[in-house]
């Protein structure tokens, strides 16, 4: 987190199961809520934080392409913006 509280970007890149162990991670996810959880192919997801915490998260979709991820219904997302 040192990289997150010198108002830093910071690009991470992984594979599959790796990149669904850091979204666990970052949305404290069960392990059910990350069974449900897709992160799309070429689909970024886009954190702001502040302070060590999300102010902002976003998905990054495909132009004209229907997007692959998905978060479980009952997870909610929080910011505090």
């Amino acid at each position: 987190q040192p990289l997150l509280a010198g108002n830093n970007t910071v690009i991470v890149s992984a594979h599959g199961n790796s990149i669904r162990s850091i979204v666990m991670h970052l949305h404290d996810l069960s392990n059910k809520q990350i069974l449900k959880t897709e992160v799309g192919w070429c689909e970024p997801w886009v954190y702001n934080y502040f302070s060590g915490s999300i102010t902002d998260f976003s998905i990054l979709g495909r132009p004209g392409v229907e997007s692959n991820s998905s978060i479980p219904q009952d997870l909610q997302i929080e910011t505090s913006a």
